[in-house]
């Protein structure tokens, strides 16, 4: 499982536990990992803030979006038909219903 995940195998992992466990000691290994814990927990503590940032920001810029599409529909409504002859000039303004 291990080396499908980081491309290392069990013997390269438990060389790293055993490093660890001699750089830290039995008494400090468990604050250690305690503090490792809680560093993770405060990164995905500031990318689940930072997601939900965009996500928000993307929900306003679509709304903006929808706004402007819905105003320029309702300006193309009230905009005059322009009659073409065919040869590209107009003859005039089609009469307003």
């Amino acid at each position: 499982m291990f080396y499908l995940l980081f491309g290392i195998s069990g013997g390269e992992v438990m060389v790293v536990l055993l490093l660890v466990l001699l750089l830290f000691g039995n008494d400090k290994l468990p604050e250690a990992l305690r503090m490792l814990g809680k560093a993770i927990g405060r990164v995905n503590a500031a990318r689940d803030e930072i997601a939900r940032q965009v996500n928000h920001s993307m929900d306003d810029t679509c709304q903006a979006f929808d706004d402007v599409e819905v105003e320029m529909e309702m300006s193309e409504e009230d905009k005059p038909e322009v009659v073409s002859d065919g040869e590209g000039e107009s003859e005039g303004v089609k009469a307003e219903k």
